[in-house]
């Protein structure tokens, strides 16, 4: 189980990369294995992409932490959605990071998105 959360975190992180984005937390010591905080790109809150995101069936949340709230999203990544092979959650998720980020005028530096 711990191995299929961190399978997981690590195929979330790769994409988040190559989308060009980045993570609250920049060292690999500090991430978590059961959820990504991804800063959004400059000048987009998450009020600007949440409902792109959840118009493709995907959940994703907020930031929390008050004084960067408006700067980044969470996407979690952990439970059922990771462990039953028959779900494509993930998968799912990655993609309409990618495809919503476009619809919303972000253009990734090696045109993922």
């Amino acid at each position: 189980r711990f191995k299929t959360h961190r399978d997981a975190s690590q195929k979330v992180k790769k994409a988040v990369a190559e989308l060009g984005l980045k993570q609250l937390a920049s060292k690999p010591e500090n991430q978590a294995n059961g959820m990504t905080a991804i800063y959004l790109p400059e000048g987009m809150t998450p009020p600007a992409i949440l409902p792109t995101l959840m118009k493709k069936g995907v959940i994703f949340a907020g930031g929390l932490h008050k004084e960067i709230a408006a700067r980044y999203v969470r996407f979690g990544h952990m439970g059922v959605s990771v462990t039953d092979p028959e779900r494509d959650d993930i998968d799912r998720a990655i993609k309409a990071l990618g495809e919503g980020l476009k619809e919303v005028g972000y253009e990734a530096p090696n045109g993922k998105a």
